[in-house]
């Protein structure tokens, strides 16, 4: 006899991201071959969750999709999350997630590749305008609050500095230092108009 399995949806985030995501059941409701009209919505939904990450129901769509915040977790380990709902006509469904925490870099995260020499002082662009795009939502949300620049100290080190500025879906920063032959783990983090923490890896290579 056949094996049908419900394979979980791939979410892939950063440790320091706190981002709703959504959960849409939508696809489910049409095996019920039933006119739209009869098609059954969402009264109820909660969450589970692995240790060691944090998922929250934030909202209910009834015709078809709950959004959940996920948050936290650690870099190189991954979590089950799962939606539970129970619709109008008495259903009970649930939509499994597999939560990746990666690092950036290569095998992670792609991260933004800057290059430098010691006495340029420069501008950089770190584009958020992609990663709004994913919401899939009618209006995405917009930078709002003074975006944060981060830096790891090189091997010997050293730092760079950087005073960051919002620009539409963008963060523009003005990155300072370095010493030569050194490279620099950036960061560059913003919360959005919808309560969401999001990142942009970089390095820097002076």
């Amino acid at each position: 006899m056949p094996t049908v399995t419900v394979q979980p949806v791939a979410i892939t985030k950063l440790d320091d991201w706190s981002r709703r995501y959504a959960f849409d059941f939508a696809a489910s409701f049409v095996e019920f071959n039933a006119p739209p009209a009869s098609l059954p919505t969402i009264q109820s939904a909660n969450v589970s969750a692995d240790s060691g990450i944090t998922a929250t129901l934030e909202s209910l769509d009834p015709t078809g999709t709950a959004y959940v915040r996920i948050s936290g977790g650690t870099a190189g380990d991954s979590y089950n999350v799962s939606v539970d709902a129970v619709l109008s006509s008495g259903d009970e469904l649930s939509l499994p997630a597999l939560v990746s925490v990666v690092d950036p870099g290569p095998g992670g995260l792609p991260q933004k590749t800057l290059a430098k020499l010691p006495d340029w002082e420069r501008h950089y662009q770190f584009p958020f305008g992609k990663v709004f795009a994913e919401f899939n939502v009618a209006t995405p949300p917009s930078i709002s609050g003074t975006p944060v620049f981060s830096c790891i100290p090189a091997s010997d080190g050293s730092t760079v500095s950087g005073t960051p500025v919002a620009a539409g879906t963008s963060v523009i920063v003005f990155v300072t230092g370095g010493n030569a032959g050194e490279s620099y783990q950036l960061r560059c983090t913003v919360t959005t108009s919808g309560g969401d923490t999001l990142s942009i890896p970089g390095l820097l290579a002076d």
